[in-house]
Parts: structure tokens; C-alpha cells; sequence
């Protein structure tokens, strides 16, 4: 999966109302000072759920691939547990979906730190990065190019949306 992020700093009236164009719910960013939001500027995409699923396939902090139509803790427990036999029954229903959470987990200390990415499928059938949120202990994991102004040992968490065009 791509870890290249180009992000402009948007408010958060602005983010919640992406998020409702998109049908997610919002992001309570403006809750906290320590939390930002921002505009995905530059499409991330795949031409395909199998492209997508292939570039997650090695990745050993992921926990959880979701469709909409499986509950989070089954999802969870098959990524987990059976995750070629998994992908490979996604890839096989990939026309009857429409979107794709996933999450990156890992544990820091006593804390459990974790990212989220949610993609929707386009009529076109590609596959786009919709929404991100990044948490501060994984910002050095991710190129996040943002503005030289925004100092990030003073941010918790990033939430990112890419609205449609």
C-alpha cells in the first residue's frame, strides 16, 4: 500500500462535510487542538480489489481487511488467521462491494497503536483511498507531505479525506 500522503490542512467543517458527501460518518477533530484535518490531494487508487489486496498481503502489522458486509471481529480473526484463503474469497466478490476498511495495529509501550485507510469502489471499478487516520506513534511510519508550518510533535492524530471530484 502506498504510504506517500500529499495533505492540505482544511477545517473541520469542511472534512465533516466531505465525510457526509461520502457517506462515512465524521471525524470529531475539532474536539482537540492536537488533532488536524486534511484534504487528500492527489488520488491513491487501484485498478482493481486483488491489486489492492496484493499490496497488503505481506504487510505484518495489518489487523483488519473489512468489507461492509462482514462484521468487524470475523474480519478481524480471518485476516488475521487466513489471510490468503480471505483475500481470495474478497477478490471472488469484489463486484457485490463497495467499500474496504482497513486497519494497521501495533502496540507501543502499553498502548495499542492504530491507523485506518477506507477505500470505496468507483462505478469505474477502481478502487480509491477515501479517508485516513493516522495516529501520532506511526506519523514517522508514512511520507506526509503537509505544510512546513504544521509542527507534528504537537498532533495526536491525523484524519485525511479525499472528496469526490
Amino acid at each position: 500500500m502506498q504510504r506517500t500522503f500529499n495533505l492540505l490542512e482544511i477545517s473541520s467543517d469542511e472534512a465533516r462535510a466531505f465525510c457526509r458527501d461520502l457517506g462515512f460518518p465524521p471525524n470529531f477533530s475539532s474536539i482537540s487542538s492536537r488533532v488536524k484535518d486534511y484534504k487528500i490531494i492527489e488520488e491513491i487508487c487501484s485498478p482493481d480489489l486483488k491489486t489492492l489486496l496484493a499490496g497488503l498481503e505481506g504487510v505484518r502489522d495489518l489487523e483488519m481487511v473489512r468489507a461492509e458486509d462482514c462484521a468487524v471481529g470475523i474480519s478481524s480473526r480471518r485476516t488475521r488467521q487466513e489471510r490468503g484463503l480471505y483475500f481470495a474469497e474478497l477478490s471472488r466478490k469484489e463486484h457485490q462491494l463497495s467499500r474496504l476498511n482497513v486497519k494497521f495495529g501495533r502496540f507501543s509501550g502499553n498502548s495499542h497503536i492504530r491507523d485506518y485507510f477506507d477505500f470505496s469502489k468507483e462505478p469505474s471499478g477502481i478502487w480509491v483511498l477515501r479517508r485516513l487516520s493516522i495516529v501520532r506513534g506511526n506519523f514517522g511510519r508514512y511520507t506526509l507531505n503537509i505544510s512546513p508550518s504544521v509542527n507534528l510533535d504537537r498532533l495526536d492524530r491525523i484524519y485525511g479525506v479525499y472528496p469526490r471530484v
